[in-house]
């Protein structure tokens, strides 16, 4: 019930925030094949005012065995600093992504699990701001991950693009 309730949020949030989208009939429903590998958060609805400045900025390692490393800064993530924190082992952190796209994340230690739906975006969109904040470009392929409160209403959104990490030369 909780998983479907998520997936329909998903696809209403997803239409509200990407227009393009809604035409295309929304982002699919993302599988953990998709959401394998090194992913650093480039967007966030609502606006990274609202969080923790050690989380403005956020990247993930999403392994095949269900395992993953979530870092974060208070700084745009470089080459470096991305190699540094994802070359290293998991510390027990896991994920499993049910067949509607809800991931759910367990965190050693941490009782409730972050639990978000995830979408991979379909076509190429912006996101534009009646305020003047910067406009948040989408390419085909980047993952919308929404999270929830416990009344199931939307929290946030954030917007991951795969990246490759650059072998050393």
């Amino acid at each position: 019930m909780r998983a479907s309730m998520l997936a329909v949020a998903l696809l209403s949030i997803c239409c509200l925030c990407h227009p393009a989208a809604a035409a295309e009939k929304s982002p699919r429903r993302c599988s953990q094949k998709d959401l394998a590998g090194l992913w650093v958060m480039y967007g966030i609805l609502p606006g990274a005012e609202t969080l923790n400045p050690m989380t403005r900025y956020q990247a993930y390692r999403f392994n095949s065995d269900g395992s993953f490393l979530r870092a974060s800064n208070n700084n745009p993530f470089t080459e470096p600093l991305l190699k540094m924190a994802f070359l290293q082992k998991s510390v027990g952190d896991t994920y499993a992504i049910d067949g509607k796209g809800v991931v759910t994340m367990r965190f050693p230690g941490v009782a409730q699990p972050d639990v978000a739906v995830c979408g991979v975006l379909i076509k190429a969109s912006e996101t534009t701001f009646p305020d003047g904040r910067p406009s948040i470009k989408h390419q085909a392929g980047d993952i919308a991950l929404t999270y929830f409160n416990r009344s199931m209403a939307p929290r946030f959104q954030l917007y991951l693009r795969k990246h490759q990490i650059q072998a050393a030369r």
